[in-house]
Formats: structure tokens, sequence, C-alpha cells
């Protein structure tokens, strides 16, 4: 193989591989699956963290816990203000990213690969940031992943709590 024959060759593989790969990413945006997936593997990685403690120990209930927290957390978007939808949709956009990663952690590492205490300090440092839009992205993806965990019934029981039954059986 001569130099120019490798050098149209290479060129030609990347070319493919390019279009190979927009083209599978815009079929993957226009499937039927998006939407059950969405925001899925940064949901499924920070409610661990927000959560410590409160998910159950044994695997198969802790990931059917999380399953079920992210489909609460879906009808909770849903029930937000348009501006606020946006902002949460703004922030998972920039967490599912590198170059967001980038400008929100200073790491381009993926969140998934990220141990726990490097993503409680990513969230800490949120927390005590300087910057207002930073401590707003802390306590929205908090609040939306608190409020969606206890919004589920099965979920008080660790506060002892019941709901009030406002007519007896009896009655």
């Amino acid at each position: 193989m001569n130099r120019r024959t490798f050098i149209l060759s290479s060129f030609a593989m990347t070319a493919g591989l390019a279009i190979g790969t927009t083209w599978y990413n815009g079929h993957w945006q226009h499937s039927s699956l998006k939407p059950k997936m969405k925001h899925h593997l940064v949901l499924s990685v920070m409610l661990p963290i927000f959560l410590d403690g409160a998910l159950p120990e044994v695997s198969h209930l802790r990931q059917k816990t999380i399953l079920h927290t992210i489909e609460s957390i879906h009808h909770t978007l849903q029930l937000l203000p348009d501006e606020s939808q946006q902002k949460l949709e703004q922030l998972f956009e920039l967490l599912e990213s590198r170059l967001g990663l980038l400008l929100l952690s200073g790491s381009i590492t993926p969140l998934i690969l990220r141990t726990p205490l490097e993503l409680i300090n990513m969230l800490e440092e949120w927390r005590h940031h300087y910057l207002a839009l930073i401590n707003e992205a802390y306590v929205g993806l908090r609040e939306l992943i608190m409020s969606s965990y206890y919004a589920i019934p099965n979920h008080w029981v660790a506060f002892n709590y019941a709901k009030p039954q406002l007519f007896s059986d009896e009655t």
C-alpha cells in the first residue's frame, strides 16, 4: 500500500465513521426509547448520592427504587413551571455532555465513571459556590430528587408517617 492510498483510505474511513455516528445519534434521539430513558444515566448516578441511607441495601430493590424514583422525577418535571423545566433540562444536558461537565465540575470525566466521593465533592462545591447559578443548580437538582422520592407513599414509612384518613371506613 502506498502512502497516497493509505491517506485516502484513512480519510474515507474517518468520514464514514463520522457519518455513521451522526446517523446513529440522530436515530437514537428520534427513537421511541428516548423519552423513557431521558436523563436516566445522570439521575441513576445522582440518586444514590442524594438519597444516601434512604435507598434499600438489597441490590434489586435498590435498582427498582431508583427506577421508580426516576419515573416520579419525570412526573414531577411535568408539573413544574416552564421556566423551571427549561432550567432543569439545561442542567441535565450539561451533565450529559463532556463540555458541560467541564464547565460545571472542572473535569470531563463522565459522571458514571466518578466515585461517590468525587460526586459528593462536586455537589458540595456547587452547594457552596460563589456563583448563584451554580447554587441554584444544586438546590434545583436536590429538591427535584428529594421531592420525587418522598412523593411516593411507600417511602413515608422511614418517617413513621401515615397518610391522614379523612374519612374512616366505618362512616
